[in-house]
């Protein structure tokens, strides 16, 4: 495996095609995969508009998620959580949640 350094400057939030009609004001901004050698895992910086949503989603991998600004409000384990910023979480493997704007919404 080879190192790899990027910056930020370089690279851009786009939508996700595996996410369309799975999502609204959700995008991604790739740090690490396959491309640069990262054959197991994936870092990426995620980022969801104001009202945004992202339907119930099931995962291979754990996840985890840290919420640089504003506030993530997830459903984990049939329960609502609400993630201010600076606040984080581990999503377990084969678990689902779904990411919202407000626990009213859904």
């Amino acid at each position: 495996m080879q190192y790899h350094v990027g910056h930020l400057q370089h690279l851009k939030y786009a939508l996700s095609e595996g996410f369309l009609g799975q999502s609204s004001g959700f995008e991604r901004m790739i740090l690490t995969d396959r491309r640069v050698g990262s054959v197991h895992s994936q870092t990426a910086m995620l980022r969801l508009q104001p009202g945004g949503y992202v339907l119930s989603v099931v995962h291979a991998f754990e996840k985890g998620i840290y919420v640089f600004e504003g506030e993530l409000e997830m459903m984990r384990a049939g329960e609502w959580v609400r993630l201010p910023t600076d606040s984080f979480a581990l999503i377990p493997t084969a678990s689902y949640k779904i990411h919202g704007p407000t626990m009213d919404a859904f």
